[in-house]
């Protein structure tokens, strides 16, 4: 019979530490995991109280939406809640007087929620830190907040005619995303109803007005799995899985999400394919006009015009392309991140559209799975990449010389 503390004895007292060990490891990781997640559910609902978009929208008979003038309101994005104030003339801006003070540059933002400030407190969007800046470099200068969530081209463009001319600006800046191309030549959007314009004996002609009355809707990223990042799991999949594509397929053989499934691009992403369909090449086409007309009537004004393109998160982060063309089975062959901004440039060159592209800017502010200048989830700037392009818009008109 061995003795109590021979080697046996020895080896098999190890091996039940070993086990014990490995089951406090085991039960200290699923309660750490277990606090991360009612940490998240906590957070989550916290973050997300806010009233509907509908809160701060109406129906417009000329836009087709429009905000609702002097609502404070609270508001539910996917990203979090923010508060939303609109002034009397319909922007999310303070008031402003129809003229700008003797010696103040009045410069109007126009875009759609990029340049609204989707998700984040006004004061940190891309217009007020344009307007720091320029006053930081000894101009006298404001900076208009006339981003409407949703708008393209053509409604900016009316919205000018509308209201953006009667405030005087000096300069306007016209934000340009991705997106616009495609919604420029349709008449509907998630929102609901929108005018259009139409080529007609070699000009523009409105169509689509009045805008049928339609229900304000919530955006299609509302309601899904996404918006259930109150768990672990939805949390992972947002933040680690936009961090590097390769998580995507460990999560899923984890048991921790689906695996990505490849479907056919929706329209407004078919406008990086090196060959687009007929209907993307004619939204482009109609594009430039628009963009050439809202020139023309600035000039007329007396005002000087430029275009702020707004990169994609797939273009700025080589991480977001692949997971991109995972989704929906490109190659090299098929798209190129560069498609839009490439277009963008042949566009503003042959119409003497002086052109302002953060690309770069965008693309230094990116760390990765430490985060980057966008959300984690969704396709809009942080507060990070509201400051990064707001200082790159400054210095690139300083530097240029395009402010009158």
């Amino acid at each position: 019979m061995p003795a109590s503390g021979g080697p046996s004895a020895i080896a098999e007292r190890s091996r039940r530490v070993g086990r014990a060990e490995l089951a406090l490891a085991f039960v200290s990781v699923l309660v750490a995991l277990l606090v991360v997640d009612v940490a998240l559910r906590i957070r989550y609902h916290l973050n997300h109280r806010g009233a509907p978009l509908s809160a701060y929208f109406r129906h417009d008979a000329l836009l087709g939406w429009s905000h609702r003038p002097g609502v404070r309101e609270r508001v539910g994005f996917p990203e979090g809640d923010a508060d939303i104030a609109i002034n009397a003339a319909g922007l999310r801006d303070r008031d402003r007087t129809e003229r700008p003070a003797p010696g103040t540059l009045r410069v109007l933002a126009l875009g759609d929620s990029f340049v609204e400030g989707w998700a984040i407190p006004e004061p940190l969007g891309v217009a007020r830190v344009l307007e720091e800046q320029l006053l930081r470099a000894g101009r006298r200068a404001e900076v208009v907040n006339g981003g409407v969530a949703g708008y393209a081209s053509d409604q900016e463009l009316l919205l000018y005619r509308t209201l953006g001319r009667s405030l005087h600006p000096g300069l306007v800046l016209l934000f340009f995303f991705g997106n616009d191309v495609v919604h420029n030549a349709r008449d509907n959007y998630w929102r609901g109803r929108k005018p259009y314009f139409v080529a007609e004996a070699g000009a523009l002609v409105l169509r689509g007005v009045p805008v049928p009355r339609v229900a304000i809707r919530a955006p299609p990223d509302i309601g899904n799995d996404e918006g259930a990042a109150s768990d672990l799991r939805a949390f992972a999949r947002s933040r680690l899985g936009e961090g590097a594509p390769w998580v995507h397929g460990l999560l899923s053989r984890l048991g921790a999400g689906p695996p990505l499934r490849k479907h056919a691009p929706p329209d407004e992403r078919r406008v990086f394919e090196r060959r687009p369909p007929q209907f993307v090449e004619e939204a482009w086409e109609r594009t430039a006009r628009l963009l050439a007309l809202m020139r023309d009537e600035v000039v007329a004004d007396g005002a000087r015009f430029a275009v702020v393109y707004v990169p994609d998160r797939v273009e700025v982060a080589d991480r977001n392309w692949r997971i991109a063309c995972q989704r929906y089975g490109w190659s090299d062959a098929d798209a190129d991140p560069a498609s839009v901004r490439r277009r963008l440039v042949s566009i503003a060159a042959k119409a003497d559209l002086p052109l302002i592209d953060p690309s770069v800017a965008l693309r230094a502010a990116d760390r990765g799975l430490l985060g980057g200048a966008y959300f984690s989830s969704g396709i809009h700037w942080n507060a990070r990449g509201h400051r990064v392009t707001g200082e790159f818009v400054a210095a690139s008109l300083l530097s240029r010389r395009l402010l009158p």
